[in-house]
């Protein structure tokens, strides 16, 4: 159930937070995660850019917290299939922002805070 693994994916981000304060997740936390830059989601990114990124990401979920995520999608098939959509996505959001400019400020609408 897609939906599902949404609501997963953000207990899940909780859980990090809750125990990244906590100190629950230890000092090598710190370490782990940097500040990120700024969100990638309304700057087109480079196919470069984005593979850093990625591979952060991949090293993240696939390595050093497989067990923070279900099974099905901390699988490196998966993973890979993810990587190549959000890749398109990243580097064409461009034609997206452009339509939020049109019509106005509907990124409420879309933004993963709003909803």
């Amino acid at each position: 159930d897609k939906v599902e693994k949404y609501y997963a994916l953000w207990r899940t981000n909780a859980l990090m937070v809750a125990w990244a304060h906590s100190g629950r997740l230890g000092d090598q936390f710190a370490k782990i995660c940097r500040t990120p830059d700024l969100p990638p989601m309304f700057f087109p990114r480079t196919a470069q850019q984005f593979e850093g990124f990625f591979e952060e990401t991949k090293d993240f979920v696939l390595n050093v917290a497989p067990g923070f995520f279900p099974k099905d999608i901390a699988d490196a098939e998966y993973i890979s299939k993810l990587g190549k959509e959000t890749l398109e996505v990243a580097t064409t959001i461009h034609g997206f922002n452009d339509h939020l400019q049109k019509i106005g400020t509907d990124v409420g609408l879309v933004h993963v805070n709003c909803q």
